[in-house]
């Protein structure tokens, strides 16, 4: 996983596999078939751990807004301190949807999370921390475009403004006026 995720697919050679995993091609052919389904299988464990990772800060105890700026928090750290983006955000860039095996892995990430974050900004709206004329499923799908993008840029040094400032920005355009809230 992490030489996919440093390299991408095509950049990521037999040689590289057989150092990281410590097994030859032929192990490696006869555990996962071809090198398209070991990267499959890599981009969904690592879209199964960020997915739970995320869902379980959108869970906790405590508001949803807080909750969703949590998440945020995370994403930024992720994006200063990686260099390497996100391994989804990244399989997405590479392929789009050329690389069939991976494609609905991709496609069921984006939906759980998705749906995750809809429901917390709905929690949030109900909470009176954002603004209940926004739709809940613009402002997810918002929220993940920037954290993707934040993800994509930090494979190449990152923007010029500090990531949790730039999702920051775009919370407080989402949150209700201090004398609407309940």
């Amino acid at each position: 996983m992490h030489v996919f995720w440093a390299k991408g697919y095509e950049h990521t050679s037999y040689p590289e596999l057989e150092a990281a995993t410590g097994l030859h091609r032929q192990s490696l052919r006869y555990a996962f078939g071809d090198k398209a389904e070991l990267f499959r299988r890599a981009v969904e464990h690592y879209a199964r751990s960020r997915l739970d990772t995320v869902e379980a800060l959108l869970h906790r105890p405590g508001s949803a807004a807080a909750n969703i700026r949590a998440v945020f928090d995370f994403w930024a750290r992720d994006a200063r301190a990686s260099g390497r983006g996100c391994l989804m955000v990244n399989s997405l860039a590479e392929f789009a949807d050329a690389l069939s095996a991976v494609a609905p892995v991709l496609v069921a990430a984006n939906r759980r999370l998705l749906t995750a974050f809809a429901d917390a900004f709905r929690t949030a709206q109900a909470e009176g921390a954002i603004r209940p004329e926004l739709d809940p499923d613009i402002l997810a799908a918002q929220g993940v475009a920037l954290g993707d993008g934040l993800m994509l840029h930090a494979r190449n040094g990152g923007l010029h403004a500090e990531p949790g400032a730039v999702l920051e920005a775009f919370l407080s355009m989402a949150r209700a006026p201090p004398g609407r809230r309940r």
